[in-house]
């Protein structure tokens, strides 16, 4: 794990991607999960609508402000913070539910990886 942790590190660093922006590191990965629920069809219920449209429309506005201004970012990690634990629940989520959806991850990932390489500095976009 701290083999692929540094290699994804490393290609992110070498793309200009600025890791110690922590509020922008993690709006980006909420906005990965964005891309994930464009991925699928919702059959949820009426309940549950309103949380997920209010989730999109939050992501949609945060791409459309990330594509046109730089944002700056001074968050700091508090002290005596559960941030490890909680970015721990993160990736053990992804990989609960990528087991019950049958996807080897790790080969996904290589494969990602071996992409982003190629990618241009900071992928093409303003952040």
């Amino acid at each position: 794990m701290k083999k692929l942790q540094k290699s994804c590190y490393n290609i992110a660093t070498s793309k200009g991607f600025d890791l110690s922006l922590i509020g922008l590191q993690l709006l980006l990965i909420a906005s990965e999960v964005q891309e994930c629920l464009e991925n699928i069809e919702l059959n949820i219920s009426n309940r549950a609508k309103p949380f997920f449209s209010r989730f999109k429309k939050n992501m949609d506005e945060f791409e459309t402000i990330r594509k046109k201004v730089s944002l700056c970012d001074s968050s700091t990690i508090k002290k005596n913070n559960n941030l490890a634990e909680e970015l721990a629940d993160v990736v053990i989520r992804v990989l609960s539910f990528s087991e019950f959806l049958e996807i080897d991850l790790l080969s996904v990932i290589e494969k990602k990886l071996k992409v982003n390489e190629k990618r241009p500095f900071l992928h093409g976009k303003k952040f």
